[in-house]
């Protein structure tokens, strides 16, 4: 078939249902050329609450010279980057070590702790703490309060 024989079909995006509390969800239809549609998410769109997690139909609708139309719909799917799994800090297996200078075998123990992606809860805090001295007095408050970074 001759292409100027075949119809040419118009694409429009018609509209958007989007999880409560997205105030213009058609407002993600701005921009549509009829080829591309342009969706990206950033951590501020969600802390800001732009775009909240959930699931966004779109409706497109494509509209032939003959006036015969179709509509098809997709799914996009925002899942909160806050419900993603934290990454858990283990002890590494770092072993025993004997000091060299007191001669007294040191014990390594690393408490375990999980991280979240930033902007989802308050900032990781770590606390020395039970720090001995080889003649088992406490020196926390004295080694604690070094500053080795």
């Amino acid at each position: 078939m001759r292409s100027e024989c075949a119809d040419t079909i118009v694409y429009e995006c018609v509209s958007v249902a989007a999880p409560t509390g997205v105030t213009d969800p058609d407002d993600l239809c701005t921009g549509f050329d009829g080829t591309d549609l342009d969706l990206v998410a950033t951590f501020s769109d969600y802390s800001t609450g732009t775009l909240v997690p959930g699931t966004y139909s779109f409706s497109i609708r494509g509209t032939a010279d003959s006036g015969d139309t179709q509509i098809a719909s997709f799914d996009w799917v925002l899942t909160s980057p806050c419900e993603a799994p934290g990454v858990a800090i283990t002890d590494p297996g770092q072993t025993d070590y004997m000091d060299d200078y007191t001669d007294v075998e040191q014990t390594f123990m690393l408490t375990t702790f999980t991280t979240v992606p930033v902007g989802c809860a308050p900032e990781l805090t770590y606390e020395c703490t039970g720090v001995e001295a080889p003649d088992g007095s406490d020196v926390t408050s004295t080694l604690c309060a070094l500053n080795l970074g």
